[in-house]
């Protein structure tokens, strides 16, 4: 297993356009995965809500109760 150190030091051993090009290749990748997740939980939801576990709300009061989380 690679540690974080060695990596960043290669990283900042490479030249600017590579660490740029490294940069934007992590942050498409954690894009990526982070939309794989948000499709995975909206299926979720929407078998929840097909299944009865969750009932459609108005927008308003979900908006509402996020007010109130904060």
């Amino acid at each position: 297993m690679t540690t974080l150190q060695p990596v960043l030091k290669a990283a900042l051993d490479l030249p600017s356009e590579e660490q740029e090009a490294l940069l934007i290749a992590i942050q498409t990748h954690k894009s990526e995965i982070r939309r794989t997740e948000l499709a995975e939980y909206a299926r979720q939801s929407a078998l929840d809500v097909r299944s009865g576990k969750l009932k459609p709300k108005p927008v308003a009061e979900i908006m509402s109760q996020l007010d109130d989380e904060i």
